[in-house]
């Protein structure tokens, strides 16, 4: 199914598709927003492509099959109505601004094969539960989860090293972080505006902390100084 094939349909309410499509271009269903379900009967599809259901904004039916490995950007970017989504095993990355303003997602499970979560992969996901993070997980991508208002706790899996820029920024109902030993970076504004974290307990692998990772978090009581610490970028002081 080519590029933009369907995109702008503006009532297409429903998709089925059929069981030889083993390719779909970019955008093929983008901007329908009367979109409310999609089928596929088969599993060749290996790969949905950037924006195939940007702005999908009614759309709250969907199933990745199994087939698929690769998820481009922007995918399922400001669907609205979608609550629930499961990623199948084999994916290895989730791309910049797949769920972004995603704003009813609630629950998405995770492949174990997942070893990085791009930019603003989950940004403004203001209903979305922390996902479990599976073991493998090497890195959280810039304002990965920012603006994940209803999150309440997040566990690192041993394997993260990498906590990118902004990536937990105004999650203010976070009250609880936990972290492993294997984290080593954790960037700039990283944590900012978490106005519910009260405690920090930071493994003694860190050994960067950002500028201001910690700023605005105003019920912030304690926190730790890891013996491994070697780099705090204290332009703007890291609060």
């Amino acid at each position: 199914i080519g590029s933009g094939a369907f995109s702008y349909c503006s009532n297409l309410t429903s998709m089925t598709i059929p069981s030889t499509v083993t390719e779909l271009g970019t955008s093929t269903f983008s901007n329908c927003r009367a979109l409310q379900t999609v089928t596929f009967t088969g599993n060749l599809v290996k790969h949905l492509p950037e924006n195939l259901f940007y702005y999908c904004t009614k759309l709250q039916n969907f199933e990745i099959p199994n087939g698929v490995e690769t998820i481009g950007g922007s995918v399922f970017g400001y669907c609205g109505l979608l609550t629930e989504i499961t990623v199948p095993e084999g994916v290895t990355f989730l791309p910049n601004n797949v769920f972004e303003s995603a704003k009813h997602l609630e629950e998405v499970i995770l492949p174990s094969t997942l070893t990085k979560i791009g930019e603003d992969a989950f940004k403004d996901c203001v209903k979305l539960q922390a996902p479990e993070l599976p073991e493998g997980l090497a890195t959280i991508g810039a304002s990965a989860f920012s603006g994940n208002t209803a999150m309440k706790s997040i566990a690192f899996p041993k394997s993260l090293t990498v906590i990118g820029g902004s990536a937990f920024d105004k999650c203010t109902g976070l009250t609880e972080v936990s972290f492993q030993e294997g984290v080593t970076n954790l960037d700039s504004y990283a944590f900012q505006k978490c106005t519910a974290l009260t405690e920090v307990q930071l493994p003694d692998s860190i050994t960067t902390l950002g500028q201001r990772v910690f700023e605005g978090c105003t019920a912030l009581e304690s926190i730790n100084y890891p013996k491994s610490l070697n780099k705090v970028d204290y332009w703007g002081s890291i609060f």
